[in-house]
């Protein structure tokens, strides 16, 4: 159940117990049934924030100040002072590790210093003996000699500035006309320390915030790695990859919980939803398929390859999801998880044939059995929530195919008053019957 619901019960428990209502038995065993409320510590995580604001800040601000002096230093005054830093990074990360072994906001500032100190001094040592290089390669050489920080210190912060080093890494690497296959074993190597955390506790701060930097990482970097040497593939990756999402969130993670503590169950859900209705217009299956595929020097072929495999091992685990979803009877989530093969069906068909038409067709009836379903999964589990949300992705629609044809005002204006009766309707008849159910 829910934080806020649960202390709202403890709150109201003690009140019927007072009034005699409810026996401090029954009450008692209500309590330890929910068990004990764990409050956040507020303070502590204001001051694990500062701590590695802190930290940020000195190393910029220790970059600044040798860049106001830097044209005026000897070659062998920079090198020093550029050793200087790193030096004094890893000093700090040492007593960290023999005295404040236990404090986190120490351990994550000492990790954020020592990871800006490994670039600084990267670039200066560059700077100063001319060495070249590109971009790329300065931010894989910091990338890859920053990552033992993540495990030295136990740190969590370090692996936001890795997850962005790596997608500007791999921007920086396809802008070039390179591929990026390397971001996938770089990307394992945060796992580890990823999958720990979950299991000492899924719902901790730094679990929830490390699934949130893991999802939109992914989210943004797929679609750059990809090499799309076969317009098109990425219908069915990202299609995929948010079920697979979706199904990761509903095994590891407590979905009763608020919605920032679902960030696997919410980034796959929104990105089904967002995703279908892009697929629902026809600029996506244009062009499309085996009829259509890249070549010469600008595509790489293992890259590719690369995606092919991505493709039919992230739908393998659709598969897996749809048979376990089945085998539950959580028929539900059958909606969710249908999306990659619609999405396989209208690419073929796109692929086959000269026109948009059926796949346009296929996603926009996938999406209004998707937009039924969730407001039927929300009425039949009495939550208001989920039906709005039902309504929103039904309007979403509605609202698409309204500027995409020739409807009449009068029609529109009759179908949009249809609409929000429906939402007015949906949420008396919900708060009629006295309950809300859990909030989405």
């Amino acid at each position: 159940m829910n934080k806020r619901f649960v202390k709202w019960l403890y709150h109201e428990l003690s009140e019927l117990v007072d009034q005699g209502i409810v026996p401090e038995e029954t009450a008692e065993n209500i309590r330890q049934y929910y068990g004990p409320v764990q409050e956040i510590n507020k303070r502590k995580i204001a001051l694990i924030v500062f701590s590695c604001f802190g930290a940020i800040f000195i190393g910029l601000g220790i970059l600044l100040l040798l860049a106001n002096n830097w044209s005026e230093l000897s070659r062998s005054s920079r090198t020093i002072l550029s050793m200087t830093l790193l030096l004094a990074a890893q000093f700090l990360t040492g007593w960290t590790l023999l005295y404040k072994k236990d404090s986190i906001a120490w351990r994550e500032s000492a990790s954020t210093f020592l990871m800006l100190s490994i670039g600084i001094t990267i670039s200066l040592i560059c700077q100063t003996y001319h060495i070249s290089g590109n971009t790329s390669d300065f931010i894989l050489t910091w990338m890859v000699l920053g990552i033992p920080v993540v495990y030295l210190l136990d740190a969590s912060l370090p692996i936001l500035f890795y997850l962005i080093g790596m997608i500007i890494w791999s921007i920086e690497v396809q802008s070039a006309y390179g591929h990026a296959m390397l971001f996938w074993p770089l990307f394992a190597l945060i796992i580890p320390h990823f999958w720990k955390s979950i299991k000492r506790d899924p719902l901790s701060f730094r679990s929830v915030h490390l699934s949130w930097e893991i999802c939109l990482c992914l989210c943004i970097a797929t679609g750059i790695v990809l090499e799309k040497r076969l317009p098109g593939l990425w219908i069915i990756v990202y299609a995929s990859l948010f079920v697979v999402m979706f199904y990761i969130g509903l095994i590891r993670f407590d979905h009763s919980k608020g919605i920032r503590y679902r960030p696997f169950q919410n980034v796959g859900l929104g990105g089904i939803y967002v995703l279908s209705l892009l697929l629902s217009y026809d600029w996506p299956w244009k062009e499309i398929g085996w009829r259509y595929f890249r070549s010469g020097s600008l595509h790489h072929g293992t890259a590719a390859i690369l995606d092919i495999i991505l493709a039919v091992v992230l739908f393998s685990l659709v598969i897996c999801y749809l048979g376990d979803s089945a085998r539950k009877k959580q028929f539900s989530n059958l909606y969710i998880g249908l999306a990659p093969v619609v999405a396989v069906i209208a690419y073929l068909i796109a692929g086959f044939k000269d026109t948009t038409v059926y796949s346009v067709l296929l996603f926009n009836v996938y999406l209004f059995v998707l937009a039924v379903g969730t407001i039927k999964m929300g009425i039949q589990n009495n939550r208001l929530g989920i039906v709005n949300l039902g309504m929103l992705v039904m309007s979403a629609l509605i609202f698409a195919r309204f500027f995409d044809s020739s409807i009449s005002f009068a029609a529109r204006g009759l179908i949009f008053i249809m609409i929000g009766a429906g939402f007015l309707t949906a949420n008396i008849v919900l708060t009629s019957r006295g309950k809300y159910g859990e909030p989405t």
